[in-house]
């Protein structure tokens, strides 16, 4: 937790990241966040299991969310996940992974989804690979694109 609200704590002011990554795209964006923030602790949210194990943010805490888009929106999963997470004074960063075609509306919906239970303090849209890409037999675009 920060030591006092709202303030930076040096080069590791994220206190926790929780992710939800099937195609592994936010866990490697996590992972590299804790390379560079090494006090930060990862909390994966992408099993049923690991959802019930991972903590909830405490207040106070900046709390980083990296969420995948899937048909233009956050997944419900996730969504529900910041439902039932208290009020109170906790800061968000938001980091949605899309499949380099369109971020939809997920950092949207997650700022929505937290309304009353802290504040956004910053959110960014991270292209990545397109999931369908990594099917065999799905055609594939030029690499001179």
């Amino acid at each position: 937790m920060a030591e006092e609200a709202g303030a930076a704590t040096g080069p590791t002011v994220a206190e926790g990241i929780w992710y939800f990554s099937p195609t592994g795209t936010g866990r490697a964006v996590a992972e590299g966040l804790q390379k560079r923030f090494p006090n930060v602790v990862l909390h994966d949210l992408t099993t049923p299991a690991a959802r019930s194990a991972a903590p909830e943010p405490a207040e106070g805490d900046l709390c980083t969310l990296i969420v995948p888009v899937y048909a233009n929106g956050a997944p419900e999963l996730v969504l529900d996940w910041l439902e039932r997470v208290p009020a109170g004074t906790k800061r968000w960063v938001f980091i949605a992974t899309y499949g380099s075609v369109n971020r939809g509306q997920a950092l949207e919906e997650c700022a929505r989804a937290v309304r009353g239970k802290g504040t956004v303090v910053g959110a960014a849209a991270l292209p990545g690979p397109h999931w369908y890409g990594s099917i065999r037999g799905i055609p594939r675009a030029p690499t001179s694109w």
